[in-house]
This record gives structure tokens, C-alpha cells and sequence, in this order.
């Protein structure tokens, strides 16, 4: 631990000087650090991935102790964001859930509640997301796709095409558009500081999706269009309540 510690503190330090030096010798510092493309390790009940999705060429390393979470390296913008992340549930593009909960009709949860304790730093193009996966059946693959809902702690560039709501006294802008693998994505861009447990019923409540699919998976990360940066997980915990 003290030695992850000593990594987080140098990358913190850093982030803003010299993120190409620090990037060069990660890869040899601690073997908490998995700098692997696509890499997938366990922590706690959670699952974290270097997800480099919209470009292969960029550079992410998470790591796991009794902190989590991930550095990155995007020098250069693309038209899809990375997604360095860490996931609750089924995964669409996974094999198997994290919990025997998830995935579940919409009808049958009484409780999603998502509590994390974060710091990014960063340079560049970034957001700090919330995503959701919706799907038509319990098996939860990409062509069951139907829905992502998206809940945008810190959004890089606002957009304005969309309508001031409330939610449990915090204020979004929301909006719905085109999301991955052809479906809708519902977009709830917080407008307010970043609460510290949010309830997720009531953003799928409010989208009006049918009761009838499935909530596949929560997951927590940053897409990056480009620049360098770090998230530390301080504390994190998704409760999902079935009847």
C-alpha cells in the first residue's frame, strides 16, 4: 500500500509537468498497476477495465489497493472517447455479472443507489460519467442493447439544446439523443456540485423506459477525447435492492 501510495502522490505532483515522463515508468512501478489494454481486475465487488474503446493507441493503467482507479494518456483527440472504468453488474460486451442482481426488470427493483468518493485531476478533453445499460433480455448482450442512460458528474462543454429538471434537489440538464450500439441515450448533465449518493431508480424512472427491461449494469468512469490525467476512488459502493 505504501508504495501505490507513493505512485498516486508522484502522479498527482505531476499530472500538470511532466504526465509523458511519469507514463515511461508505470509500467515497472508496482504490480497493483495493470497498464494492459482492455486489462479487467476485480476489486472488491466491482470490476475495473482499461477501456480504450475510441483509441487504441491511448495509454491507461488502473490500479486497485485499498484505493482504486486509473491514469490515462490520450495525447491526441478522437472521434470516440476512451473509457477507463469501474463496473457493477453485466457489462453488455461481458460474459458474466458481478452480482446475481444485476441484470433486472425495471419493475422489480426497489433500490439502485450509487455512493462515490472521487478526485480527478486532469489536462484536456474529459468527463467524469455515470453510465447505464438497458436491455431487452436478462442476458444482456450488445444486440439487446435498447437504452443508455448517462448521469454526467462534470461534462467538458455543456451542450444547450436541453431542458432544466430536478432531481432529489439537484438541478440537470437533460436531454435524449443517439447513444452506442444504435440505441437512445438519455443524458442527465448535473448542474450542481456532485452529490455523494445518488439514487438511479429515479433517473431510469424518469426517462419513461418500460418496466419490462432490464437494468444490465452501472459503471463509473471518465471518456476522454484527449489529454492526460488521473481519477483516485476514494470510496465506492453501488446497492441494488430485487424483491
Amino acid at each position: 500500500m505504501k508504495s501505490l501510495a507513493i505512485v498516486v502522490s508522484v502522479l498527482v505532483l505531476f499530472s500538470v509537468l511532466v504526465p509523458y515522463l511519469l507514463f515511461s515508468t508505470l509500467h515497472v512501478v508496482d504490480d497493483a498497476i495493470d497498464c494492459r489494454d482492455w486489462a479487467r481486475t476485480s476489486w472488491n465487488n466491482y470490476l475495473l477495465e482499461n477501456n480504450v474503446w475510441g483509441d487504441k493507441s491511448a495509454e491507461i493503467c488502473s490500479f486497485k489497493d485499498d484505493l482504486a482507479g486509473w491514469f490515462w494518456r490520450k495525447p491526441f483527440p478522437s472521434t470516440h472517447p476512451i473509457y477507463p472504468e469501474i463496473i457493477y453488474g453485466k457489462k453488455p460486451w461481458l460474459k458474466h455479472s458481478t452480482t446475481p442482481t444485476l441484470p433486472i426488470r425495471i419493475r422489480e427493483l426497489l433500490s439502485l443507489t450509487i455512493e462515490v468518493d472521487y478526485t480527478t485531476i486532469a489536462r484536456g478533453k474529459y468527463n467524469v460519467l455515470i453510465d447505464i445499460w438497458i436491455t431487452r433480455s436478462k442476458e444482456a448482450d450488445p444486440k439487446s442493447i435498447t437504452a443508455e442512460i448517462g448521469i454526467y458528474l462534470k461534462l467538458h462543454e455543456p451542450p444547450h439544446d436541453c431542458e432544466l429538471i430536478e432531481i432529489d434537489g439537484h438541478h440537470y440538464c437533460y436531454r435524449v439523443t443517439r447513444g452506442g450500439a444504435g440505441s437512445k441515450l438519455y443524458q442527465f448533465m448535473l448542474l450542481d456540485p456532485p452529490p455523494e449518493r445518488l439514487d438511479l431508480v429515479k433517473f431510469i424512472k424518469f426517462t419513461g423506459l418500460d418496466g419490462d427491461l432490464y437494468v444490465a449494469s452501472v459503471e463509473f468512469g471518465n471518456e476522454v477525447w484527449w489529454g492526460y490525467g488521473v481519477t483516485i476512488i476514494k470510496y465506492f459502493n453501488v446497492t441494488a435492492i430485487d424483491p
